[in-house]
C-alpha cells in the first residue's frame, strides 16, 4: 500500500486563490433603507452589489440600480435609476452612470444623464454632463444640472436650446 502526503504553505494557496483587488462581499438583490425621525428617507436597490472595505469603503452596484427618496413625512418624492453606481458610505457620496433618469412623481418630470453625483449629506444631485428634463409640457437641455435629491427645483449650468412659451390668456378690464 502506497500513501502519498502534499503540503501546502498558506502563502501557496493565496497565490492560488487570493486576489487582492477582489471584493470584500458580493451580494445578489442588495436593499439598504435608511431611515431619519424613524421615517424612510432612502432606499437604495441593486441587481449586484460589491463591497470593498479596503483604503475606504466603497460598494458598487452593477446590473442596474435604483434609489428612492421619500419626503420628511415617508411619501415616495423621486426615484433615479441608473445601470451602474458606487458609494462610499462614509462621505455620502454616490456616483451612477450609463441610462441615468431621476423621475419626480408628483411633477412628472424625468431628469435623463449619462451620469449623476448624489451626496445623502446636502441631499442634492449634480453633474456637468449633458441632460435633459422632460415635463409634461417641454424638453429642456443643459450641460450640467444642479437639484435636490426629490428634482422639485432645479438649475442648469448651462442652459441649451429654444424654449417656446405659451401666452396665458388676459382679461382685459
Amino acid at each position: 500500500m502506497l500513501f502519498l502526503s502534499c503540503e501546502n504553505s498558506m502563502k501557496d494557496i493565496q497565490k492560488v486563490t487570493f486576489n487582492k483587488n477582489s471584493p470584500d462581499e458580493v451580494i445578489e438583490d442588495f436593499h439598504v433603507t435608511f431611515i431619519d425621525s424613524g421615517v424612510s428617507s432612502v432606499e437604495i436597490f441593486a441587481k449586484r452589489t460589491e463591497v470593498y472595505k479596503k483604503k475606504q469603503s466603497t460598494t458598487i452596484f452593477k446590473d442596474s440600480v435604483r434609489v428612492n427618496f421619500f419626503s420628511k413625512n415617508g411619501d415616495l418624492t423621486s426615484t433615479l435609476f441608473a445601470q451602474y453606481g458606487n458609494i462610499n458610505f462614509t462621505s455620502g457620496n454616490m456616483f451612477v452612470q450609463d441610462s441615468v433618469r431621476l423621475y419626480n412623481f408628483k411633477k412628472k418630470q424625468t431628469l435623463e444623464s449619462e451620469e449623476l453625483h448624489w451626496n445623502k449629506k446636502t441631499k442634492s444631485v449634480y453633474t456637468n454632463s449633458p441632460v435633459v428634463v422632460k415635463t409634461p409640457d417641454a424638453y429642456f437641455y443643459g450641460d450640467g444640472i444642479k437639484t435636490d435629491q426629490e428634482f422639485n427645483e432645479y438649475t442648469f449650468i448651462k442652459p441649451r436650446g429654444t424654449i417656446n412659451l405659451k401666452a396665458k390668456d388676459s382679461v382685459s378690464n
